[in-house]
């Protein structure tokens, strides 16, 4: 069964996710509320290689059919920004807010067992390597018999999220100290 989530739910869920963060880490939070878009998958998205990279992935690249993509962004405080200004060099806090925004959207980065789950090597520390992911989920959709009577659009895989320390909870979460 199919769940649906509306957009406002999933920008509810990306706020609340960005404002508990401060209280896992146990310091001051560095970001403003995310800004949540959904979009059409339509011929905008085009425009990417040649605005953001040549070798950019588009949205049908890694989903056919797809139809529409969440978009996100997560400002820096105003505070934070203004403070980076100052001088040629980061001030500290910035460079404390690159890394614990970077940690806020890969946690498991340093767990690593989503890389050794992966059977294709699509997945390092560096990040993913969408191209052989990708390869992957058409090939099994293509060979796999037991995947036939499924729609077109069934592009599987997931042996990099199942039964991970990230698979049923945060695994990143402070403990309580008492």
């Amino acid at each position: 069964m199919t769940s649906n989530i509306t957009v406002d739910e999933l920008r509810k869920f990306a706020e609340t996710y960005v404002a508990e963060e401060p209280d896992r880490l146990g310091a001051d939070g560095w970001w403003q509320t995310p800004l949540l878009v959904t979009a059409p998958a339509d011929s905008r998205f085009d425009q990417l290689p040649h605005i953001a990279a040549d070798d950019h992935v588009l949205p049908e690249d890694l989903l056919r059919g797809v139809q529409s993509v969440i978009v996100f962004y997560i400002p820096f405080k105003k505070e934070l920004i203004k403070e980076n200004r100052k001088g040629d060099l980061p001030c500290r806090n910035w460079c404390l807010a690159y890394v614990q925004t970077n940690d806020l959207l890969k946690a498991g980065k340093e767990c690593g067992q989503c890389i050794k789950a992966c059977p294709v090597g699509a997945l390092s520390a560096e990040g993913l390597e969408r191209r052989l992911c990708w390869d992957r989920l058409t090939e099994n959709r293509r060979t796999l018999d037991y995947l036939a009577d499924l729609p077109d659009s069934t592009h599987v895989c997931g042996k990099c999220v199942a039964l991970m320390p990230c698979s049923f909870k945060n695994p990143v979460v402070q403990k309580d100290a008492g």
